[in-house]
């Protein structure tokens, strides 16, 4: 976006209040993220703060204008010097609006990512590979893959930009549709479908429905991306009104992962099109070979080189707290702490189980939103931990308990109530040359098991 506040006022249909002259370039709903001039505060009213409490703040770090509500105007007052008001409404949908308007000035690729676990690494990959073969794009930062982030993503977009690229999540049925709709892409990927937040969807094909909402509503002439491996998409594939390419380990898919091994960097062989390269990931996790083949894939159609896709993808690093390595006192930490669900979980235990050097310790936090079959999903994830060679299995929280259940006579099991009580097994059990994976939804907060093993478990 590169638009005077006063454009953007006649764009949503606000009221502006100030010069109008302001010249903006992306959007925030946190004031705490403005980090150039520039920005447009969206006050929204959320569960734990009111954004109208901070648009002078706003101001002060550079903000140009602010999107309020008209019946919050009044108690405002008169802006500060520089910031001009545009009064709406309702802010989140002058933000929806907005981001339509600026989605029908797009006319460079435009490409989405959802799944029910890889989609922010494959992103990442898409992202890294775009950017050193056609130019810098606009992707999704951070976690604005939401009802609201989604928005700010196509917001930022600028004329200098080569492609747009969006990653959307979802908790509860409908969303990928509504958010496709709005980013209008024309290649979508699907990386997976596994029982993650299964409140919203209820069972494993409420997900998929969710999930193939991308493909099914892509751009006339679109084309969907996805794992042959997977039996749910691969059974509904052929119901999507678009084309669709695959990615895994068949010899049709368009890029095939031949091999794979495990390491502090996993890396593999993969074939596309009858060319074939080896290829080092700057990350741990086998299954990441997946995300890059996925990233290749949507790369291909939009003619990069294979070599080079390859080239690039290699050079994308782990994302903070996605298989992430951290040292403390000689012992080695995989930090996989941003989210969880039933499939992610077993794909982390695995590339622990892969990894060489000492004895391998877990720390499994709860993994949220999984409904009324929760005790048993985590029964199932302490049943595959306790084949994994594991030394120590330790269950945290509520759905540690299951955990240790479900490992059984497998592998020593124990649960603990915090992360303060993890820290302190590990102090006493661990020692230089171990490994430890902290794994968890992002509530269970099992990273902090990092700072309290440093601090001696206290």
């Amino acid at each position: 976006m590169r638009k005077t506040t006063a454009q953007i006022a006649a764009m949503v249909g606000g009221q502006l209040v100030g010069t109008g002259s302001g010249v903006a370039t992306y959007a925030v709903t946190d004031h705490r993220q403005l980090a150039a001039s520039g920005g447009v505060f969206a006050a929204i009213k959320g569960e734990k703060a009111d954004g109208h409490a901070f648009v002078s703040a706003a101001s002060s770090k550079g903000a140009v204008a602010a999107f309020v509500r008209r019946d919050r105007q009044q108690e405002l007052g008169n802006p500060p010097a520089g910031l001009d008001l545009i009064v709406v409404d309702e802010v989140e949908k002058a933000l929806w609006v907005l981001a339509q308007a600026m989605r029908s000035e797009v006319t460079v690729p435009v490409l989405a990512v959802t799944g029910s676990m890889g989609k922010t690494t494959t992103k990442n990959m898409l992202a890294g590979i775009l950017d050193r073969t056609l130019g810098k794009g606009c992707a999704t930062t951070g976690n604005k893959n939401n009802l609201l982030g989604v928005p700010l993503t196509v917001i930022s977009f600028n004329p200098e930009h080569r492609y747009l690229l969006a990653e959307l999540g979802s908790n509860a049925l409908g969303e990928i549709e509504a958010l496709t709709r709005l980013v209008r892409p024309q290649v979508g990927v699907v990386t997976c479908v596994g029982a993650a937040h299964l409140e919203g969807f209820r069972d494993l094909n409420g997900v998929l429905r969710e999930k193939s909402s991308l493909p099914r509503n892509l751009e006339a002439g679109g084309t969907a991306v996805y794992p042959s491996f997977d039996p749910l998409l691969s059974g509904d594939a052929p119901n999507w009104p678009v084309r669709s390419v695959t990615f895994g380990n068949l010899r049709s898919d368009l890029v095939r992962v031949a091999s794979s091994q495990e390491g502090i960097c996993a890396e593999g062989t993969l074939e596309c099109e009858g060319k074939i390269r080896r290829v080092r990931l700057g990350m741990s996790g086998a299954f990441n070979l997946w995300n890059a083949a996925a990233a290749i894939a949507v790369a291909r159609l939009l003619g990069v080189e294979f070599e080079a896709a390859c080239e690039a993808v290699a050079q994308v690093k782990a994302e903070g707290m996605r298989m992430e390595w951290r040292e403390i006192a000689g012992v080695r930490f995989l930090v996989d702490a941003y989210n969880a669900n039933p499939s992610a979980m077993k794909a982390a235990l695995e590339a622990l189980a892969g990894q060489s050097g000492g004895r391998r310790f877990a720390v499994l936090g709860t993994m949220l939103e999984l409904g009324p079959r929760w005790e048993v999903l985590h029964e199932e994830v302490g049943a595959a931990a306790a084949l994994g060679g594991l030394t120590l299995l330790v269950g945290m929280g509520a759905g540690g308990r299951c955990y240790v259940r479900g490992a059984g006579d497998g592998c020593e099991a124990v649960h603990v109530a915090d992360q303060a009580e993890a820290a302190r097994v590990l102090q006493e059990r661990c020692r230089p040359g171990d490994i430890v994976l902290l794994k968890g939804s992002r509530g269970s907060r099992v990273e902090r098991v990092l700072d309290l093993f440093a601090s001696g478990g206290n």
